[in-house]
């Protein structure tokens, strides 16, 4: 269990940053802390109050360990179709 509670905090503090930078609508989790997303999102939840003004949904991700060449391919994709 505190290998989970570390990773949560490290998560928390990323999270935090981004948030405050970015204000995203959402958060989305893959990658290996996907494997164990049940175990994360609540208690991040619970650590980002009072940390941000307002906790952005958080999700995870359905389209797993493939979302990591679906964004190279939209990149080129993106990159060239603008020229």
């Amino acid at each position: 269990m505190e290998l989970v509670n570390n990773m949560v905090d490290y998560l928390v503090i990323s999270l935090t940053a981004v948030i405050g930078l970015l204000d995203p609508e959402v958060i989305i989790i893959n990658g290996g802390e996907s494997c164990s997303a049940d175990l994360l999102i609540e208690p991040i939840k619970k650590r980002l109050e009072g940390l941000v003004p307002i906790i952005p949904p958080i999700n995870l991700s359905i389209l797993g360990h493939q979302v990591t060449a679906l964004g190279a391919v939209m990149m080129v994709l993106d990159a060239t179709t603008k020229h």
